[in-house]
């Protein structure tokens, strides 16, 4: 529940703001996950702790804001992640985020994206897990070292032969900035107590694609548009179990 809790608040943060975040999973120092939602092209990013704090990093930030907490550094503000998970109006949350991270002025999207809608369906998987007791590791691919990078990328047949996998420890020496950039925004998804192990999902948060280790890939997008659901769509995508 605390993961879904943690990508509910990231499928919120993609619906109002489109394109400009850069989602990193991490280890908070006590072990805990957490997540970076970094954006694009400000000097800013978010730190989600599971089960913990939502916490703003903007070394411009001097001023009083809403989300400030007491604690000495003033470029920390923060909320509870479950706040943002339980609350049917999220609004208040995130207008107050915005104005800490100083982009209060940028327009908010008002309809569902490629992103946002790819970030739900990893909540809904997350929450489906959580009912099932099945334990799911969840982790980006932007800094793995390049022989797991290899490793994850083999895993995807669609992904590894836009890359041409007969050489890939090669095409990372040559091209490794490129590379990134193209898996910059992508998380992947593995069971790590059912009996296929081999079985993962990778997602393309930026064009909200999923993509399976045994098959193609396809856009979440379309699914919605035929009908389905973010939770319709994790539940298919969850055998796992």
């Amino acid at each position: 529940m605390l993961q879904a809790a943690n990508w509910k608040f990231v499928a919120e943060l993609m619906l109002r703001h489109p394109d400009s975040f850069i989602i990193e999973t991490d280890s908070y120092p006590t072990g805990q996950p957490m997540i970076w939602a970094k954006h694009r092209s400000r000097d800013l990013k978010i730190g989600l702790v599971e089960g913990s704090s939502v916490t703003v990093f903007n070394p411009h930030h001097r001023a009083s804001c809403p989300v400030c907490d007491a604690i000495p550094d003033e470029e920390n503000s923060r909320l509870h992640v479950l706040d943002v998970f339980y609350s049917e109006d999220t609004d208040w949350a995130f207008s107050d985020l915005e104005v800490c991270m100083g982009i209060q002025d940028e327009p908010v999207a008002g309809s569902l994206q490629t992103g946002s809608i790819a970030a739900a369906v990893i909540r809904d998987i997350l929450w489906h897990a959580n009912k099932s007791s099945l334990q799911l590791s969840i982790r980006s691919l932007e800094n793995l070292p390049n022989e797991m990078l290899a490793e994850e990328i083999v895993a995807f047949d669609d992904l590894s032969s836009k890359f041409g996998d007969n050489d890939l420890d090669g095409l990372l020496n040559r091209f490794e900035e490129e590379i990134r950039h193209a898996l910059g925004n992508f998380v992947v998804i593995r069971p790590i107590n059912a009996d296929v192990e081999s079985e993962a999902l990778a997602f393309d948060l930026t064009k909200g694609m999923v993509h399976s280790a045994n098959g193609g890939g396809f856009p979440l997008m379309d699914e919605i548009i035929a009908g389905g659901t973010s939770m319709g769509i994790a539940l298919g995508l969850s055998e796992w179990d």
